[in-house]
């Protein structure tokens, strides 16, 4: 009984952390929102591109949330993604956006 807890334990650990290689097709999709084209972008402003992996199209989360003025939040800890319904706040001189562990806050 202790054995099969102890196996059990190790396979959930390794598949939490299990990579796998997939093929992905790029066939230069282009996301429209409300008409208008946007170039997707990851946190850092670098250009990501959509892709499609098994007849499923997954686009950047990030880029599609702030063209809807969506609010993204990160945490690396967790894995976990926020996507918030207050809008991204426009710039402003007296703000300051701090990124700690993958989170941004924005101060006042």
């Amino acid at each position: 009984m202790v054995t099969t807890a102890i196996i059990a334990t190790s396979m959930t650990a390794y598949t939490a952390s299990m990579r796998k290689t997939i093929t992905v097709d790029y066939k230069d999709i282009k996301i429209n929102v409300d008409g208008k084209r946007i170039e997707p972008k990851d946190g850092n402003g670098k250009s990501v591109e959509p892709f499609i992996y098994e007849g499923t199209t997954y686009l950047p989360v990030r880029a599609v949330s702030e063209a809807l003025g969506k609010q993204v939040l990160w945490d690396g800890k967790t894995y976990t993604i926020d996507i918030l319904s207050t809008p991204i706040e426009e710039k402003d001189e007296k703000k300051i956006k701090i990124w700690l562990f993958g989170l941004c806050r924005i101060l006042h």
